[in-house]
């Protein structure tokens, strides 16, 4: 498809108007820092979410543990992506790596997304890269670091030994699916006390911002069908987090440029991932009048 034929016409409008800035971290790394929580040896990601999916992380330390497929390249491995898995098959791998490692200490859930989590009784003296740095690379580089760096890589290579030919990746190679080869271990923490930051509604599904919303003590609430609805029912600053953006033209974007045209939206920021970087565009209704300001292609924008 061209650039001319564009389905997103009111993005691109509104990216072309806005003041663009770039930030070298994750979305979720950023979605911390504007809420006020403080680093730990990670960004504690993993408690939060695990928050956020509804659950209750206690004082104990955890981590995501993604189930992930390992590219063997010439002399390394790569991080292929992480696995989707049925419940049934999750709950296969994660009794045999529970009883395997319960004498360590060691315990998998999951939570109702699907998502793997691991649960700690100490802290693991390590810290570790988030999964969407590493997705593609030499996974070398990306090991959990730090005094416990030792005894965790031992850990995850008997992980990936107990899952290398393990019955349910052979059905699964059968069936030509990808196997679940390794176990992806991040954004460790316990979870942060309430954060000092201004109040704000949050509309998400997405488990990071719900759990950052109920540390603060912040309204949030489910995403509606559109941003109108939002406009319609909210007159504070508002926190909109998207995992997917199904028809996000006529959803989000053209309801976003009518709303600063009309003078409903007095400031829009937009932020949008980019594997670990992310793209901030600030756009207030007097920057609409910037005609000269041409509208590129998203893929441009982006790029």
């Amino acid at each position: 498809m061209s650039d001319e034929q564009s389905h997103h016409p009111a993005l691109e409008r509104l990216l072309a108007a806005g003041k663009h800035a770039w930030h070298f971290e994750s979305l979720e790394v950023m979605l911390c820092q504007q809420m006020g929580v403080k680093k730990q040896t990670d960004w504690p990601i993993a408690p939060l979410c695990w928050l956020g999916e509804g659950n209750q992380p206690e004082v104990a330390y955890w981590l995501r543990a993604d189930p992930v497929h390992l590219v063997l390249q010439r002399d390394s491995f790569s991080l292929g992506e992480c696995v989707a898995l049925s419940l049934r098959d999750t709950q296969t791998l994660m009794a045999v790596l529970n009883e395997h490692f319960a004498p360590d200490g060691l315990q998998f859930y999951v939570a109702g997304s699907g998502r793997w989590y691991l649960h700690l009784n100490i802290h693991p003296e390590i810290s570790t890269s988030l999964l969407e740095t590493v997705i593609g690379r030499d996974i070398s580089a990306y090991f959990p670091q730090g005094a416990g760096g030792g005894e965790w890589n031992r850990l995850l290579n008997e992980m990936q030994m107990l899952l290398h030919d393990h019955p349910v990746n052979q059905v699964r190679e059968a069936g030509g699916e990808l196997p679940v080869n390794s176990v992806w271990l991040s954004g460790g923490g316990v979870l942060p006390e309430k954060p000092e930051t201004s109040p704000k509604t949050i509309f998400s599904n997405n488990a990071l911002a719900k759990g950052l919303g109920l540390t603060a003590d912040c309204p949030c609430l489910v995403l509606p069908e559109n941003l109108e609805a939002i406009i319609n029912q909210s007159d504070s600053d508002v926190w909109l987090v998207l995992d997917k953006i199904d028809e996000a033209e006529t959803k989000w974007f053209a309801p976003a440029l009518a709303g600063l045209r009309t003078g409903k939206i007095g400031q829009l920021t937009l932020h949008f991932a980019v594997r670990e970087q992310v793209l901030s565009v600030d756009i207030r209704p007097r920057d609409l009048w910037k005609f000269w300001r041409k509208p590129k292609s998203l893929k441009a924008c982006l790029a």
